[in-house]
């Protein structure tokens, strides 16, 4: 009726007896526009702390880089010649660290992608171990009902036990993947920071404690049980009823078969997800330990720049030096401001 009404056959829903309003369309739309973009909209909050990070950075960078072409105003042409020459032997020296980081990281990258099929043989292993926990509470539950009772277990019980071991199961295999996934990546991240500090880049970038907390806080939480498990719960308490008392061996054999067809789709489902969300992390992770090399590889190639301008500005006219200093100050003092507003 909703959709008659934004195509331009209102009359339709109208002749129906649905106005706009009757449809519950409006309210939806008010609900979707405020979660996503209203003034307590959690997702616009995250989209704009993010900016504002990423702003924060660009900003401290070019104070930094301002702050440095400012000291090299102060220095004479001898100095900066020298300053020069000293500059160039560490650049070599730099380029051959980066070079080295980052063959260690397309190894750790790849053995990362590697890591995903470990995983998924955990995967599979657990969701056997699971279709045989759920096979053993069944026959348990209808072969207590059946010597204590002398009936079969009523179908709601049936019911509540196999869709609770199902999605608590899947919850805890979920969790287990994610703590192995996470550990793998933690512990790379702290041999990159190793790696970092020990090549001694403190000159160009003092940022390598790389923050994967917002990273992996909400991973593997969208993993969802795609597959509708009435039908199967139905197939499983249809067969228990279908059975016999003295038939419990017989039984038990069925529900295996059963289980085990179920879990074909299940476990598809599952990994499926599991390994796009697992690759996206994967990406997003590398990118972030990427991000130093990028950064100083700028900040080396900034840093040579400046070097070769104040020289060349020395010798066109020693006299430009006062203006360009108060320039380059007022720059810094904007930037500086800037950057203080931001953090509020």
């Amino acid at each position: 009726m909703a959709l008659l009404h934004k195509t331009n056959q209102a009359h339709i829903a109208l002749k129906a007896g649905f106005t706009l309003e009757d449809t519950g369309i409006v309210k939806l739309e008010s609900y979707l526009n405020d979660n996503l973009f209203g003034t307590n909209s959690k997702r616009a909050k995250l989209i704009i702390d993010s900016t504002k990070k990423q702003l924060l950075k660009i900003l401290l960078k070019q104070i930094d880089y301002s702050t440095y072409e400012l000291e090299l105003l102060k220095k004479s042409n001898s100095k900066l010649e020298e300053e020069l020459s000293l500059f160039n032997k560490g650049k070599v020296q730099d380029e051959n660290r980066l070079k080295l980081i980052s063959q260690d990281i397309l190894y750790y990258r790849d053995n990362c992608t590697q890591y995903i099929s470990v995983l998924n043989n955990f995967l599979n292993t657990e969701f056997l171990q699971l279709q045989d926990i759920l096979k053993q509470r069944v026959i348990s539950d209808v072969k207590y009902t059946y010597e204590k009772e002398k009936r079969i277990a009523a179908k709601s019980r049936l019911k509540v036990i196999i869709q609770t071991t199902i999605k608590d199961g899947i919850v805890d295999i979920i969790r287990d993947y994610k703590y192995k996934f996470v550990s793998k990546l933690e512990n790379i991240s702290e041999q990159f920071e190793l790696k970092y500090k020990k090549k001694t880049f403190d000159s160009y970038n003092k940022e390598y404690c790389f923050n994967n907390s917002e990273l992996f806080k909400n991973s593997f939480k969208e993993v969802s049980l795609l597959s509708n498990t009435n039908i199967f719960t139905n197939d499983i308490i249809d067969e228990i009823y279908r059975s016999k008392e003295n038939k419990i061996k017989e039984l038990n054999d069925i529900i295996i078969i059963v289980i085990k067809n179920e879990f074909i789709s299940i476990s598809k489902n599952i990994n499926e997800q599991i390994y796009i969300i697992s690759n996206e992390i994967i990406s997003l992770f590398f990118n972030n330990i990427s991000y130093p090399i990028t950064s100083i590889k700028q900040k080396i190639k900034n840093n040579e720049e400046s070097l070769k301008n104040q020289i060349l500005n020395i010798k066109n006219n020693e006299l430009n030096k006062s203006q360009l200093t108060i320039e380059i100050s007022n720059k810094i003092s904007s930037l500086d401001t800037i950057s203080k507003d931001l953090h509020i």
